[in-house]
């Protein structure tokens, strides 16, 4: 069979938060250029854990966490981990 039906996405990009203290020039949020100040959306725990269980529950290949700047709340990051 060349084909396989997949139950779910193979990768998950997880965006703990859209805050950043840098600017880096190949970035992809584009408020970061502008020198505008970016929404401040950061998931709680709750959150985080239980997209994590739905990608676990689902067979997720892979996850990315990513961001804004994820480590400014390592405490997620650590949980994200585990």
């Amino acid at each position: 069979m060349l084909y396989k039906t997949l139950s779910a996405p193979m990768n998950l990009q997880i965006e703990i938060t859209t805050r950043c203290n840098n600017k880096c020039s190949y970035c992809y949020n584009f408020w970061r250029q502008d020198g505008e100040e970016a929404p401040n959306i950061t998931m709680t725990k709750d959150q985080l854990i239980y997209v994590l269980s739905e990608a676990v529950n689902n067979e997720v290949f892979s996850v990315v966490i990513t961001g804004g700047e994820p480590l400014l709340y390592f405490d997620l990051v650590l949980e994200a981990v585990k």
